[in-house]
């Protein structure tokens, strides 16, 4: 029983110091390509579509598409659908909030610079049949850079560890006495 106490206050106290954030959820707005009307039936809508709804993954979201549509015969097929985003291909096996943080929010960010908006809005995800518009002429996002690591100042991220250090709980938990025992 007390090293289930242990357990539960070791728990706790990481849980003060690092807590868990869940995954953001990305807003996307899914827009069929103005060229592609006769082609693909029907649109996704003028909302928004959220990414935790959608799927981790760009194939999720040409999935997901293909679905909506009702376009199931592209749905084993990787090939056959492109997905634009902020005027550039992306590859489907890239993640979706990696795209949002990496290649749409710079676009927007810069559209917020020239005065247009201010939080990033919804990614716009234009979708495409492969092909049909002649050869594609977009740059393609084959894979994104690392994230930079986080430069916050190690003594702000670890004030908590500190502060129990101060009072000498650290201690008393390592010999396994104290409040935990």
């Amino acid at each position: 029983l007390v090293w289930r106490a242990r357990e539960a206050a070791y728990a706790a106290l990481c849980d003060a110091v690092a807590p868990e954030r869940p995954p953001p959820d990305y807003a996307l707005r899914l827009h069929k390509a103005p060229t592609q009307e006769e082609f693909i039936r029907g649109g996704m809508g003028r909302g928004s579509h959220m990414s935790r709804a959608v799927g981790p993954t760009m194939r999720h979201v040409k999935n997901y598409i293909c679905r909506a549509l009702d376009l199931g015969g592209l749905l084993d097929d990787d090939q056959s659908m492109e997905l634009l985003v902020a005027g550039s291909i992306v590859r489907l096996d890239l993640d979706v909030g990696a795209v949002f943080e990496r290649v749409w929010r710079p676009s927007a960010e810069a559209a917020a610079a020239a005065g247009v908006g201010g939080a990033p809005p919804p990614m716009v995800v234009t979708y495409r049949l492969q092909g049909l518009d002649g050869e594609a002429t977009e740059p393609i996002v084959d894979s994104l850079p690392e994230e930079a690591a986080e430069s916050a100042d190690p003594e702000e991220a670890f004030a908590a560890t500190a502060a129990l250090r101060r009072c000498g709980f650290l201690a008393r938990a390592a010999r396994g006495g104290g409040a935990l025992g």
